[in-house]
């Protein structure tokens, strides 16, 4: 199925020179009330406005609102499912820096302890890079 999409706004809906681009912009600008819409349509499109003409009028506006909560609904359950797959990701890489701190720090106690080296000599075994040093320091000195 084919489907076409026009987000024209009403002032420029008017000025065009297809006409059911500003008729199908009466029906369905989300701006505009049902009564300025019905309006519109009996002024510029010379449609009378009968009570069956005016609760046609209502369903069209009721159906657009309906479609456009419909979107809403779509969008936000793609921005929170985006959401969700970035937050996780962000969480597991988190989660994964975390516990390579806390295997390094294992390994610097393990060799401070089991093969007598200075926190110095364990760091150029391990090859901690000297921007991490402090860090490490810092967390062997609270524990």
């Amino acid at each position: 199925m084919k489907c076409f999409i026009s987000t024209i706004e009403w002032n420029r809906a008017k000025n065009i020179s297809a006409p059911i681009f500003a008729f199908l912009g009466a029906l369905f600008f989300r701006r505009k009330t049902v009564e300025e819409r019905q309006k519109v349509l009996q002024n510029e499109f010379g449609i009378p406005m009968t009570a069956k003409m005016d609760e046609e009028v209502k369903h069209m506006c009721n159906l657009s609102e309906g479609i456009f909560e419909e979107g809403v609904e779509v969008g936000e359950a793609r921005g929170m499912a985006k959401g969700m797959a970035k937050g996780m990701a962000q969480g597991e890489a988190k989660g994964k820096a975390i516990g390579e701190r806390k295997a390094t720090l294992r390994l610097i106690r393990n060799l401070i302890e089991s093969m007598k080296v200075t926190v110095q000599q364990a760091f150029d075994i391990l090859k901690i890079p000297e921007s991490d040093r402090n860090e490490y320091l810092k967390e062997l000195q609270t524990a």
